[in-house]
């Protein structure tokens, strides 16, 4: 994932969600847009991301050490030139199923 830049199509992230800031208001050029930043463990790395518009309220109801599937995450480039993931209209947040015993 740290070489590629865009929208992964053809991948599923297996993903451990590990924290997650307040969800806010922020102005954007498009208008008023719910944004929360969240911090996820893929494999032995861990990526730093944002979530916007409706999906933030989905990334604000998962808790912590909870397991994820992301399908359709869009990487970028931080200012650090760091991957970092985010969610936007396009990405889905599956949460994997609790078996009953």
């Amino acid at each position: 994932m740290e070489s590629f830049d865009g929208r992964l199509v053809d991948v599923c992230l297996q993903a451990e969600f590990l924290r997650k800031t307040q969800l806010s208001m922020v102005e954007t050029r498009f208008g008023a847009r719910q944004l929360i930043r969240f911090w996820l463990r893929v494999g032995d790395t861990i990526y730093s991301g944002a979530a916007w518009g409706p999906i933030a309220e989905k990334v604000n109801n998962l808790t912590e050490g909870e397991p994820v599937t992301i399908v359709f995450p869009l990487i970028k480039k931080n200012q650090f030139g760091e991957s970092e993931v985010q969610f936007d209209r396009f990405t889905a947040v599956l949460l994997k199923e609790k078996q009953v015993k």
